[in-house]
């Protein structure tokens, strides 16, 4: 019977591995679907995508060398520049035809590629910006689920709260009436009821807040408010907390927001660089070709043919082949080089400029994550006390009193009082479980773990 029994466990506990195997993993791979519904298809994300598309595109065509320009004329000179007085020969050739012309510009030599390495980093300084305002859009959301657990939470101990204070008050006001408690005492657990009602109605009012602002990250059929509830947030924050304890050496160098000022950095520097190629020449070269027209014959209209009394051909006596031409133009900087120098003090003092606020950015970063780290360990400090020790001495002494209480020793005013010390240590617990999970969205927040979860990764 005892074999029999040990195998039906062994059996129900196989099937529940393979229920939190299967489903488990299936329930995961959904909600961490959620995620990236939300950073494929919320229209805060994805306008900054759409923008760094366009901008990456833009510098892979920034780089084309110039089309050539291509003209088609007709040309029509005259024999001479004024009238002839006596009929001779023309003193000037045919000139009449079309002509076709090709010109192309050639920039001086590494403009179009300083223009692509400007436009190359500015295209990854939005795509930074993109991770940036991804770890930005997920942290505030996750800070919304943390807060509305809390207040949940909250409300449940106050309203055990609640019940606890009425059933004094009761007691309180049926001893007072037969004159064994004073008036001061009878009062203080009024108040003690009022401030009760009044956290209460705080919370609740927060919490109507929080639900609306939730509302923003809804995608109509791709994220429902449900699937936002459905967000394993508080695994993932566990998770992101056991490595952050495992940490020594903070890496503040690769954070999305110097990421960005590098990216700011770089591409100013490649302007720089643009920027003494600037008003150095192009040139334009070109090449044209007229296809002349040929008169069947000419007539000799000269004083010799008509003495003759007869109008003859008259010969070929010039060259009558089309035209061809080649040439260039150069732009000089004649009146805009003086003043060179100062689009290059220009780009420099930019770059200087921001390559000071990187250094006060990596400051400023690393100032605040320290202390929200700082913040962090003192209060997993301050709650391993309260519910390793502080818990498990007000559990000790109910235990305590509810014996003495049966005994008759203790009234029942005191188990109660007891009870609510209890629950108004879980609720300071609530609060600074919910301001721990704060402090550590915004450490995954400013390091870009958001991201990097999304992407995979620890």
């Amino acid at each position: 019977m005892y074999v029999k029994i040990q195998s039906y466990s062994l059996t129900f506990i196989y099937l529940c591995l393979f229920y939190l195997t299967f489903f488990g993993k299936n329930l995961l791979a959904k909600n961490s679907q959620i995620l990236r519904d939300l950073y494929n298809y919320h229209p805060e994300i994805k306008s900054i995508k759409l923008s760094y598309q366009s901008k990456l595109f833009n510098a892979k065509h920034s780089d084309t060398y110039p089309d050539p320009k291509i003209g088609i004329a007709f040309r029509n000179y005259p024999y001479s520049e004024g009238p002839r007085i006596i009929d001779g020969k023309p003193d000037t050739p045919g000139m009449t035809g079309v002509e076709y012309s090709i010109y192309q510009e050639i920039p001086f030599v590494g403009k179009l590629t300083r223009e692509y390495e400007v436009k190359k980093w500015e295209a990854l300084e939005t795509q930074i910006f993109l991770e940036k305002e991804s770890n930005r859009f997920f942290g505030n959301l996750f800070g919304i689920l943390v807060q509305l657990q809390s207040i949940q939470t909250r409300l449940k101990l106050l309203e055990s709260i609640e019940k606890l204070t009425e059933s004094i008050n009761k007691l309180t006001k049926s001893e007072y009436t037969i004159g064994k408690k004073e008036f001061s005492i009878l009062g203080k657990t009024y108040i003690d009821k009022f401030v009760i009602q009044e956290q209460k109605t705080d919370l609740e009012g927060k919490y109507r807040v929080l639900l609306s602002s939730l509302e923003y990250y809804v995608i109509d059929e791709k994220v429902t408010l449900n699937d936002i509830f459905s967000i394993p947030y508080n695994s993932i924050i566990d998770s992101k907390e056991i490595i952050y304890k495992q940490k020594v050496d903070w890496d503040f160098t690769h954070t999305p927001r110097i990421k960005q000022i590098e990216a700011t950095v770089s591409k100013l520097k490649q302007e720089e660089k643009l920027g003494e190629l600037f008003h150095y020449p192009d040139t334009e070269i070109l090449f044209a070709y007229m296809k002349r027209r040929r008169p069947a014959y000419m007539l000799d209209t000269g004083l010799f043919a008509t003495a003759k009394g007869s109008w003859e051909v008259m010969d070929y006596n010039e060259f009558r082949g089309d035209l061809f031409s080649f040439g260039a133009t150069i732009k000089l900087p004649v009146w805009s080089i003086s003043k060179n120098k100062y689009l290059q003090y220009k780009n420099s003092l930019q770059r200087q400029s921001i390559e000071e606020e990187r250094k006060k950015f990596e400051l400023t970063l690393k100032v605040e994550l320290q202390t929200q780290i700082e913040l962090w360990k003192a209060i997993d400090k301050r709650l391993a006390y309260m519910e390793k020790e502080h818990l498990n001495m007000l559990n000790q002494n109910i235990n305590s009193i509810l014996s003495y209480y049966q005994t008759g020793k203790v009234k029942y005013s005191e188990v109660v009082l007891s009870q609510i010390e209890l629950l108004n240590l879980k609720l300071q617990i609530e609060e600074l479980k919910a301001q721990k999970d704060l402090l550590l969205v915004s450490v995954m927040e400013m390091l870009g773990d958001f991201t990097n979860y999304l992407e995979g990764g620890n």
